[in-house]
């Protein structure tokens, strides 16, 4: 029997969790326990909506400058984020990760350097920004 493409889809938010490809028989389709969904998908650009592959949406921020001064006091501001949101930061000093529950993020740094932002919150498309400090 030929394998049929599948994405694996989160029952709650729609976020599609994997594509597989799997014989298309009850048996194997229980083997994944959870939500099938018969064809693919891209994770980072859809999810599905009652079955239906939607695109994601932009993720939403204000932010208010891209380079600032390395002295520990000047600030980026990113504001109008989703509610909960994940921010990765990474630059001179390693890694960094925080979860922003009131919309708002700032960004201040001591070393100069570039910083990449990851912002995450589902169902938004995840948005990479870069800080400079000097």
């Amino acid at each position: 029997m030929p394998n049929k493409q599948y994405r694996r889809v989160a029952t709650r938010t729609g976020e599609i969790l994997s594509v597989v490809s799997i014989p298309d028989t009850d048996a194997a389709r229980d083997l994944y326990n959870t939500h099938l969904e018969e064809g693919s998908g891209d994770s980072r650009t859809e999810y599905s909506v009652n079955g239906i592959l939607t695109p994601r949406p932009p993720m939403p921020y204000v932010l208010d400058t891209d380079t600032i001064t390395a002295d520990g006091a000047d600030t980026a501001r990113m504001t109008c984020l989703p509610i909960p949101a994940s921010i990765r930061v990474s630059g001179p000093h390693g890694l960094q990760v925080m979860t922003i529950d009131d919309g708002e993020f700032e960004f201040q740094a001591d070393m100069p350097g570039d910083y990449q932002l990851e912002i995450e919150a589902f169902p938004y498309r995840q948005a990479e920004v870069v800080i400079h400090a000097v």
